[in-house]
């Protein structure tokens, strides 16, 4: 692309007495991104939690399909809230998305998005798994774990497949109990 005369001379114009800051007191605000890793996993790469006292490695989770709507519910919600649930209407800007970590990595971003929000005391945020149509299997393996994962958590009250316009089948609206911080 090739920059015109004039162009240049309108940015000169504009920047006129612009100058570059100090590199003393400034804040990297890049997020940070995970770095490329490889897709095989061995004991150390999990979280301690999925192995028996053996050290074997637990059962893979049951295999969902990647359009296959997911709902979960603990206790006896009441339907008013679950219909809100599933319409989006609890969650926060609070998001996290798993896509291209492995499934320690996610486990290790969701126990601390759980922390994070029951902290803050926010009660819903969207999970993103995605559908598994980048990985090697070509199955959703992240949102197999996923659905294993949260049922096991104690604070999660419930979740279900998000709208379309907010990730489908890809993505997971998830309740939180309530906490009273004293």
């Amino acid at each position: 692309m090739d920059i015109s005369d004039e162009d240049i001379a309108l940015f000169r114009k504009m920047n006129k007495g612009v100058r570059r800051l100090k590199n003393s007191d400034r804040a990297d605000l890049a997020p940070e991104k995970p770095q490329p890793h490889s897709t095989q996993q061995n004991e150390h790469d999990l979280p301690k939690r999925w192995y028996d006292e053996s050290t074997q490695a637990l059962e893979p989770a049951p295999a969902v399909e990647a359009e296959e709507v997911l709902f979960y519910v603990r206790d006896n919600l009441p339907h008013s809230t679950l219909q809100k649930l599933k319409k989006g209407a609890f969650c926060s800007d609070l998001e996290l998305d798993l896509h291209g970590l492995t499934t320690a990595q996610a486990n290790s971003e969701l126990q601390q998005l759980l922390q994070h929000a029951l902290y803050r005391q926010l009660r819903c945020f969207r999970l993103i798994h995605g559908k598994g149509n980048r990985s090697a299997e070509q199955t959703p393996i992240l949102k197999s774990w996923v659905n294993q994962w949260l049922r096991q958590q104690p604070e999660v009250l419930a979740f279900c497949s998000a709208r379309q316009r907010d990730g489908g089948t890809g993505a997971l609206y998830v309740l939180l109990k309530r906490t009273h911080q004293q």
